[in-house]
C-alpha cells in the first residue's frame, strides 16, 4: 500500500516535472530534490540530466522558428553563403577569366590583364557582413528593435553590393576585357538575399505591433 502511494507520487512529480521543462521553466533544486527523495543513481541522474539540458535546447529553439522571420532570417544566410560557392560572371577577351566573390580565375596560363589581390576584398567583405548581421539578427528574436536596426543595416549593404558590383567592378572589368560577361545565376542572387530581408523586416513590424496593440489593451 505505501509503495503503492510511493510510485503513485513518483509518477505525479515526475509528470509535473516533463511538463515545467516542456514549457521552459527549469530550477536545478527539482533536480536536487528528486534526486534526495526518490533516490536515484548516479547514472540515472546524469542521463536525466542531459535529457533536461535536451528538452531545454529543443525548447528554444522552437520557440525561436515559430517566428516565420526567423525563416526568412535563415534563407538571407544561406543564399548570402552560396554566392562564394558559385561563379559571378565570365569575361572572354583580351583575358578570359571567370569572376567569384573572393577571387578571379583566369583561364589563359599567362593572362594579360594584371589585378591587385586585394581587388575584391570589399566586395567580400560586404558579404561576410551581411551574413554576420542577419545571423545576428536571428538569434536576436527577443529584442525585435535589434532585428529590425540589423535587418536595415543588411538591406542597405545588399544593395550598396548590388551597385558595387553591378556598376563598379562589372564596368571596371567590362572596359578592360572589351567584351561585355555573360553573367552566371550566383549573380542574381544578393537579389534574393535582398527580397528574403524584406520579408523579415515585415514579419519583424507585424510582432512588434501586435505587442504594442496587446500593450494598449492592458
Amino acid at each position: 500500500m505505501i509503495y503503492d502511494l510511493f510510485d503513485s507520487l513518483k509518477l505525479k512529480y515526475w509528470i509535473l516535472y516533463y511538463r515545467m521543462i516542456f514549457i521552459g521553466i527549469y530550477d536545478a533544486n527539482i533536480v536536487f530534490f528528486f534526486k534526495l527523495n526518490f533516490k536515484i543513481n548516479k547514472n540515472e541522474y546524469i542521463f536525466f540530466q542531459f535529457k533536461n539540458t535536451l528538452y531545454i535546447c529543443l525548447f528554444k529553439i522552437l520557440n525561436m522558428i515559430q517566428r516565420i522571420q526567423s525563416v526568412y532570417f535563415f534563407l538571407a544566410v544561406l543564399v548570402t553563403a552560396l554566392i562564394f560557392f558559385f561563379p559571378l560572371a565570365e569575361f572572354y577577351g583580351s583575358s578570359n577569366f571567370l569572376v567569384y566573390a573572393y577571387k578571379i580565375e583566369f583561364y589563359d596560363p599567362d593572362p594579360t590583364l594584371i589585378l591587385s589581390p586585394y581587388f575584391l576584398m570589399p566586395l567580400m567583405s560586404v558579404l561576410i557582413l551581411i551574413i554576420m548581421l542577419t545571423l545576428t539578427a536571428l538569434f536576436s528574436f527577443k529584442n525585435r528593435k535589434r532585428q529590425l536596426a540589423l535587418t536595415k543595416i543588411s538591406m542597405a549593404l545588399t544593395l550598396i553590393f548590388l551597385g558595387g558590383y553591378f556598376f563598379g567592378y562589372i564596368t571596371l572589368l567590362e572596359e578592360s576585357v572589351g567584351n561585355p560577361p555573360q553573367y552566371d545565376f550566383a549573380s542574381f542572387l544578393p537579389a534574393l538575399t535582398f527580397l528574403f530581408l524584406i520579408l523579415a523586416n515585415n514579419g519583424v513590424q507585424k510582432d512588434e505591433k501586435l505587442i504594442k496593440s496587446m500593450d494598449r489593451l492592458r
